[in-house]
């Protein structure tokens, strides 16, 4: 009586398959893997960013450093006071908030912090308009343009364009820092008018500032730091109000 030998092509084949299946499942639990740690790391980022902020408006008399804006002609132009120094003709390290994350000269470790891992920097571009030049915005995380703009000429001590920390009224739901504008960047600061990008992940908005239409496709898990010292993930929705545009609003 012959003995079977091997498989059949119709076994091999299911064989494979199976594989196939398995990788595509692997590949995928990866992928979400790596994007729940990378939100994680996007997080912590934006945590030390903002911690550094308040620790420079206890050193300076509760005055928020200024925002960062491009420099655009009769508009806006660099503060030394700006909170990170982003052009190239600038030094990092001389970032209003350097001093309280980094020893010296070396500004690697402030460069990493303002990077969030699943943002595509390369793809970042200059706002039209602004001072040739500068380039565009090549970090990740903004600064909220109404807690201090760096308004024409300097300095613009009205207070309208600078507010100090205890100016803003329910601080657990004002936002301070928050990933930026892309791919068009507005250098180093952020506006309610602002979009908020989509790495993280999306969801469907109720409308708001910017996007009117509800069902709109929207920023979701966006990383926000806010004026009481806390951070976590939000969406469009909750940053596009005019709230976070008023410090006096409860």
């Amino acid at each position: 009586m012959s003995r079977r030998k091997g498989f059949t092509l119709v076994e091999l084949l299911v064989v494979i398959g199976i594989i196939a299946i398995l990788i595509g499942i692997l590949l995928v639990a990866l992928s979400r893997a790596r994007a729940a740690s990378n939100r994680v790391a996007c997080l912590s980022n934006i945590r030390q960013l903002g911690t550094a902020v308040l620790q420079y408006c206890q050193d300076n008399g509760g005055w928020f450093p200024t925002c960062g804006l491009h420099e655009e002609a009769g508009f806006w132009v660099p503060y030394p006071e700006d909170w990170v120094h982003w052009q190239p003709n600038r030094r990092l390290a001389d970032s209003a908030i350097a001093r309280y994350l980094i020893r010296g000269e070396d500004a690697a470790p402030l460069k990493k912090l303002l990077t969030c891992p699943s943002d595509s920097v390369e793809g970042h571009r200059e706002w039209p308009g602004q001072t040739p030049g500068q380039g565009p915005y090549l970090y990740s995380y903004a600064m909220n343009e109404a807690v201090g703009i760096n308004q024409h000429p300097y300095p613009t001590r009205h207070p309208g364009y600078l507010k100090k920390l205890t100016a803003w009224r329910a601080g657990y739901k004002k936002i301070m820092l928050v990933e930026g504008s892309v791919p068009e960047t507005t250098g180093a600061a952020w506006n309610i008018n602002g979009a908020l990008p989509l790495r993280h992940g999306t969801t469907k908005g109720k409308g708001n500032l910017r996007n009117t239409s509800p069902g709109n496709t929207i920023g979701n898990n966006v990383s926000a730091f806010f004026m009481d010292g806390h951070a976590e993930g939000i969406n469009e929705d909750q940053a596009c109000t005019e709230e976070q545009d008023l410090a006096s609003a409860p």
